[in-house]
């Protein structure tokens, strides 16, 4: 199991943080020892534990990708991919470019 440190922002949820990382809110309230309907304060700390989310090691850029569209379809933040993929601008990408999406 991997588990994403992740600081609350204003306007998250629980459901929402669900979603963006393929898990459930009772795993994260289970894992955070928490309820399932607690407002968490902006700037707390939570862990969020992942399934092996299918997340793909390795993409090859299509036509049409964007790493934005990229980062939606996995749930992932565009700075993780800017970062594991050493981009400095993210319009500088190419149909066949091979991204790394997991460290």
């Amino acid at each position: 199991m991997t588990i994403v440190q992740y600081t609350m922002q204003p306007g998250d949820t629980l459901w929402g943080l669900a979603q963006k990382y393929h898990t459930t809110v009772s795993d994260i309230a289970s894992f955070n020892g928490l309820s399932q309907t607690v407002n968490i304060p902006i700037g707390q700390e939570i862990m969020i534990p992942l399934i092996d989310s299918g997340i793909p090691r390795w993409y090859i850029i299509k036509p049409g990708d964007s790493l934005y569209s990229i980062g939606q379809k996995y749930g992932l933040d565009l700075d993780d991919i800017l970062e594991y993929n050493y981009i400095d601008n993210p319009d500088l990408i190419y149909p066949g470019q091979m991204l790394r999406l997991k460290k």
